[in-house]
């Protein structure tokens, strides 16, 4: 009964903001759950519910990262990159931006987008409620998403890129087997919209020329061959 969305608890917490410092206490707390997370998720909502949503989302994403890291682990022997996620400066800015934006909007428009719908009256039959909770929802799934996604970057521009060396931030220049030229820009996640050549080494397509050099027999994932004419350093 005390976590009500209009308990007294709640009314509280929107009306007064918890010290930084305890906030952080509460958040560690919660990061370091280990009750079973039937009862961590109606904390959870019940956060948002009362305005903190931010705190949600930080053990949320903690939660999403720890996922992460154990998958990464479970298959590191595949990435070249020890896990990390490999982009470009470009790309790192733009996804930290996004980032950025979306954070602000969960602390601070949709809150108050909630907040105002829920003065409207009945929750139930309340349209704008219910689109703000859903908007919530999406923007934290987002947040928590790009947070794993940025845990542990190694920007493309940094590689050590041996000439003659099909690797990310290089361009790959084939020729099929009925002679046809192709040219692949070897990038990394995320990097799609840099060009239309674009290709993630993560993808089927960067794997089948990521680490072959020049005159490299390849055979492409539409069960095409080609060789490997020519490696050059590319950069945005």
């Amino acid at each position: 009964a005390l976590l009500t969305p209009d308990g007294a608890i709640a009314r509280m917490l929107r009306a007064h903001p918890v010290p930084e410092e305890e906030a952080g206490t509460f958040t560690g707390r919660l990061k370091q759950w280990r009750a079973s997370d039937r009862f961590r998720f109606p904390l959870l909502d019940w956060l948002r519910e009362a305005g903190h949503g931010h705190v949600s989302d930080e053990v949320e994403g903690h939660r999403a990262r720890s996922a992460a890291r154990i998958q990464v682990g479970a298959t590191a022997g595949d990435d070249p990159y020890d896990g990390d996620t490999v982009l470009t400066r470009v790309t790192l800015d733009r996804l930290e931006a996004e980032r950025g934006r979306i954070g602000m909007e969960l602390k601070t428009t949709i809150p108050q987008a909630i907040n105002k719908a829920r003065e409207l009256g009945d929750l139930k039959e309340n349209a704008e409620y219910h689109a703000a909770k859903e908007k919530q929802a999406a923007y934290a799934k987002r947040f928590e998403e790009l947070t794993a996604l940025l845990d542990g970057v190694r920007l493309v521009e940094n590689l050590e890129r041996p000439a003659d060396t099909a690797l990310p931030g290089t361009e790959v220049r084939l020729e099929e087997a009925n002679g046809t030229p192709r040219v692949l820009w070897l990038l990394g996640e995320g990097d799609q919209d840099l060009g239309t050549e674009v290709v993630s080494y993560k993808a089927p397509l960067g794997k089948a020329v990521h680490g072959k050099k020049v005159g490299d027999a390849v055979e492409l994932p539409d069960g095409i061959a080609a060789r490997i004419t020519e490696i050059r350093e590319r950069l945005p």
